[in-house]
């Protein structure tokens, strides 16, 4: 295989055959590695295979480390010994080298496989691997025969991340900052597109583990809904919560809007993958000039997402797209209850360095929220998900504002 081929055709692959990697491979694998360049040649690194399936679900069980450990056949765990070449993280990168020469060659071997610094409680894989003080576990790298054929990432114009001399890049970089004022829509349809192949379309995914709070949501919402109306859900992104909406009943007309084709792209990977066919329509458009005519939907859906636009037009367009007593549902992050004190102290107070990959976001008012609401829709029921003293609660109106999610079922007021 030629060099260009394994660069430009080599994918993440996260969904794996249950077939064993053979030893002579990894042997091959791993020799590839070693001749990548390291910090003043000191070629600290080590590599620990793993396929034995109780000690990868104890990594899990006690490290909490990524799903992907369990599910692949092979698992290689990337190691530098410490005080080598520290300085200007010298390690870290001689051990990216040898893993960008690893993932090469176990392409061109005819093997998937995927990087991943979700490791969790490094001290506890340490353990569990017997690895000594004087290394540090710098990532993983899970291996397998592909079960998938990841969707082709988009990639960016070469005048767009190079220039010559010095720095001369419009608009290149995304805010330091989770306040969604400071970003423009621009950036946050950018920031999707990058972030949406952080993962591949597998069965399941759960923004911090909350399966029981996304199965209450969710849950709440399809029961609203009659399987002969057209609904339109906005803004999926990755399509958790299409995919659990689609699995609760036999939906004939479903469409979903996004603000760019990447998203959609993934979703429709996604649910095939589920062995659900193309059975929603598509749009891509403007959140304040949604590409519906007047009157067109029984209902709309949002996910979570109100709270990572820049305002809340949106709601006079899902006003004007649904018909006369249409449905609207939507669930939202509350500031207002102990989530609220949370959101500024991880978020704002100490400013997190790392913008999750579903952007940026403000949890929204519920009072403010339910005010704007009743001009337009008649406020049928609401349940707020999960305070933090009561995990995965169900709490009623009136005290539905004391949730760290939100969900509110309305009826159009339009004639």
């Amino acid at each position: 295989m030629k060099l260009k081929q394994a660069i430009y055709n080599r994918r993440s692959v996260r969904i794996f055959q249950d077939k064993k990697v053979e030893a002579k491979k990894i042997s091959q694998i791993i020799d590839a590695a070693q001749w990548a360049p390291s910090a003043c040649n000191k070629q600290g690194w080590r590599f620990i295979a793993v396929s034995d399936k109780k000690i990868k679900e104890a990594i899990i069980r006690k490290a909490g480390s990524t799903y992907l450990i369990k599910k692949a056949p092979l698992v290689i765990f990337v190691l530098y010994q410490k005080h080598l070449t520290e300085r200007k993280y010298s390690h870290v990168q001689s051990a990216a080298a040898a893993i960008q020469n690893l993932l090469l060659m176990a392409y061109s071997l005819g093997l998937g496989a995927t990087w991943s610094t979700g490791l969790g409680k490094i001290e506890e894989i340490k353990k569990e691997l017997k690895i000594p003080d004087n290394f540090q576990v710098i990532a993983c790298v899970v291996l397998g025969y592909s079960r998938e054929q990841p969707m082709t990432p988009q990639r960016k114009k070469i005048e767009e991340i190079l220039s010559f001399d010095y720095f001369d890049f419009a608009d290149s970089s995304y805010p330091f900052s989770y306040d969604i004022k400071k970003w423009s829509l621009k950036q946050i349809i950018r920031f999707r597109e990058d972030s949406i192949c952080a993962t591949s379309p597998v069965e399941n995914s759960y923004t911090f583990g909350r399966a029981k709070e996304l199965e209450k949501e969710v849950g709440f919402i399809s029961r609203g809904l009659s399987e002969n109306e057209k609904i339109l859900e906005i803004m999926p992104f990755a399509g958790t919560h299409t995919l659990s909406i689609l699995r609760t009943k036999k939906f004939k007309n479903y469409h979903i809007f996004e603000l760019s084709k990447q998203p959609i792209g993934f979703i429709k990977k996604r649910l095939l993958f589920n062995n659900f066919e193309s059975i929603f329509e598509s749009s891509v458009g403007h959140p304040v000039n949604l590409p519906y005519s007047n009157n067109s939907f029984d209902a709309v859906i949002i996910f979570q997402k109100l709270e990572m636009l820049p305002d809340l037009r949106i709601l006079d367009e899902i006003f004007r797209i649904l018909k006369p007593g249409g449905k609207f549902f939507f669930s939202f992050k509350n500031m207002t209850g102990l989530y609220g004190l949370y959101y500024w102290y991880k978020f704002r107070f100490f400013k997190q360095g790392q913008i999750w990959n579903y952007g940026p976001f403000v949890p929204l008012n519920y009072f403010k929220i339910r005010k704007i609401l009743k001009e337009k829709f008649i406020l049928k029921q609401e349940i707020g998900i999960t305070p933090l003293f009561l995990i995965n609660k169900t709490i009623f109106y009136p005290l539905s504002f004391l949730g760290r999610l939100v969900v509110f079922n309305t009826i159009s007021k339009k004639k």
